[in-house]
């Protein structure tokens, strides 16, 4: 997968750093820009983005390569000169809200994710040992989604996201390439 991604970054490297964001807006304007270059649904994560651009034939990465070009002039338009601008802007994100829970020490961010943790853990643990009436199958179901992506926002709050890995795992990948 990951030189899948690396192959991405290179064909369309702003929708890429927008898709790399780790932030919903970005990410699902990337998978929308990549929707609609290769003419099918594509999942708004970098994972799903990059299996479409695996599959892609090659009109449609001409296709993913033109709308790569005109993202870039909607992006500079918004004020963001270079695709690295963007992924910058979610890593800003999650620092200052690390930085504003330092400064007030506010417990709150801490307590929401124990809650959140608590609330993961002990829904699908009493799913596992339980069952429940059809009739609310589909509530839980939705709430065990739910709590899902608030828990893995926990954790990509309290221990980072992996998009500094990525890049680290790239790196080393180029660096072995030519030595």
């Amino acid at each position: 997968m990951a030189d899948v991604i690396g192959f991405f970054r290179k064909v369309a490297p702003w929708v890429a750093a927008a898709a790399s964001c780790a932030l919903p807006g970005p990410v699902g304007m990337a998978a929308k820009v990549v929707a609609t270059a290769i003419g099918k649904p594509v999942a708004s994560s970098m994972e799903g983005i990059a299996a479409a651009v695996a599959g892609a034939t090659p009109e449609q990465l001409a296709a993913i390569q033109t709308a790569d070009q005109q993202f870039q002039l909607n992006m500079q338009k918004l004020g963001f000169q270079h695709e690295e601008e963007l992924a910058q802007g979610a890593y800003a994100d999650r620092s200052n809200a690390r930085a504003r829970e330092v400064s007030l020490r506010d417990r709150m961010p801490t307590i929401l994710g124990l809650f959140v943790t608590l609330g993961f853990f002990g829904l699908v643990g009493l799913m596992a040992f339980h069952a429940f009436p059809d009739k609310t199958r589909d509530v839980l179901m939705l709430l065990i989604g739910a709590l899902t992506v608030g828990w893995k926002d926990v954790m990509g709050y309290y221990f980072g996201s992996s998009a500094g890995s990525d890049d680290k795992n790239e790196i080393i990948s180029n660096l072995s390439k030519g030595a």
